[in-house]
């Protein structure tokens, strides 16, 4: 079954976004629709486009950060690989942009791929953070169904006690690395202690009080620039509940990428902002409409940094996707 899903991962992400596409869309006013991308509005597109480029920008300085404990590195970059990461989540099957990043990222500066991997993991847990401070803001303040709600305690749980593992494994580490060591002879288990040792130097090493402070701050950073930047839409389409819908919406978004999809997340995306907007019982068209003002600045940085940064960094699109491929059996497979 895992073998079929792996193999036609595509295909039914496809066809998930499809259904999703014409839930989202089934039934809206295409009058009302069409009036809310009249030239009035246009510029909607350039200030989203802004706080984006501002957003990309506080997300490579946090990467950055991460990245300190390779002396030769600079922001430089870390935005053009971040921007390339950016681009294959948006154009490239299966959303392996942080894979292939650090993948392409460690290839070519020669730095350890299990460290450079594990700075994009802790960027994930910090979002994953940044998500679930939303989420509680979401609890005191609306009246959110019941699925959704356990869906979501779920989600929180399972990083409470992942976070509490991961500590309890830290404090312990040289146990289990003798432990570990014991049974070393088996290949498999030499794997993984290496693996664990290479991400506990890297925490040890590296994660002191004031980088954590710093990353918690653009973590803040980050997530304000995701609300606001769908505040601005909303403002502009309804001038309604737009911090509210703006939160709820990303809510959702983060979630939905669980989700197979095709490269962009389209269909989902849509599908996730008409949920969210139901909620606060929005309009299903205002909702569909704020989804594209969304997801189109997005996608249009995605592919214009992309280029450039694939082009200052001396690879190409075709070589992104051959590589990408390449990422998902040999990314993680480094031992050092």
């Amino acid at each position: 079954m895992k073998r079929f899903f792996n193999k036609n991962k595509f295909y039914i992400g496809a066809i998930i976004s499809i259904a999703l596409l014409y839930l989202a869309v089934k039934d809206i006013d295409l009058d009302e629709f069409l009036h809310y991308f009249t030239f009035e509005n246009i510029d909607i597109l350039i200030y989203v486009i802004i706080v984006n480029v501002l957003l990309r920008i506080v997300i490579a300085l946090r990467w950055n950060k991460l990245l300190d404990i390779f002396p030769g590195n600079n922001f430089v970059t870390t935005f053009h690989y971040t921007n390339i990461g950016y681009f294959a989540n948006n154009f490239l099957p299966a959303r392996l942009g942080d894979i292939i990043k650090s993948y392409l990222l460690a290839e070519k500066k020669k730095y350890s791929k299990t460290q450079v991997l594990t700075s994009a993991i802790i960027e994930r847990i910090f979002d994953l953070i940044g998500l679930s401070v939303l989420f509680i803001i979401a609890l005191l303040r609306y009246d959110i169904p019941e699925n959704i709600l356990f869906g979501g305690a779920i989600f929180i749980s399972i990083l409470f006690i992942v976070s509490l593992i991961v500590l309890l494994m830290f404090k312990k580490k040289d146990f289990i690395d003798l432990k570990l060591g014991n049974i070393s002879k088996f290949k498999t288990i030499n794997f993984i202690r290496n693996k664990i040792r290479s991400v506990f130097y890297y925490l040890q090493n590296y994660l002191k009080l004031k980088q954590l402070l710093y990353l918690i701050a653009t973590t803040a950073m980050i997530w304000f620039l995701y609300v606001f930047a769908g505040f601005i839409i909303i403002e502009r389409l309804s001038n309604y509940l737009s911090w509210d819908a703006s939160i709820l919406s990303l809510i959702f978004l983060g979630v939905s990428f669980i989700l197979p999809s095709t490269p962009g997340n389209i269909g989902v995306h849509q599908f996730a902002c008409v949920l969210a907007f139901g909620i606060l019982g929005m309009d299903k068209t205002q909702a569909v409409a704020f989804s594209f003002y969304y997801q189109i600045p997005v996608m249009v940085i995605s592919v214009i940094l992309g280029f450039i940064s694939i082009y200052f960094e001396g690879f190409s699109v075709k070589g992104i996707s051959r590589i990408s491929n390449e990422a998902k059996s040999a990314g993680l497979n480094e031992i050092n």
